[in-house]
């Protein structure tokens, strides 16, 4: 059971999906998924690895231009599967934000 989810389908059709679990404050799974091009694929799973580790304040800073570096780059026409990559996480880390118990 993860602690945050998220699934957004993007502009161009792809959708991903991202669960993260926490343990002791830091991200120690991450589950990505899309049934997108190669492009979605190798983003969606560049932001779960940058994801594993980090504290929640840490994870607000993976951007679509880390996880852009992080593939070795993008196409400009396929950066929008960057930016679907790094809404999907937030909106997961949003998820854990909203629902976790203090």
């Amino acid at each position: 059971h993860p602690d945050g989810q998220a699934s957004i389908k993007g502009p161009c059709g792809d959708t991903m999906e991202i669960r993260i679990s926490f343990e002791e404050g830091r991200v120690t799974d991450v589950s990505p998924w899309t049934n997108g091009c190669l492009h979605s694929l190798n983003s969606v799973y560049a932001a779960a690895d940058l994801a594993k580790g980090r504290t929640p304040d840490e994870l607000l800073l993976v951007d679509e231009v880390m996880i852009r570096d992080a593939v070795g780059g993008l196409p400009a026409s396929h950066m929008h599967c960057a930016r679907l990559a790094e809404e999907t996480l937030q909106a997961a880390l949003h998820d854990y934000m909203m629902n976790r118990k203090n």
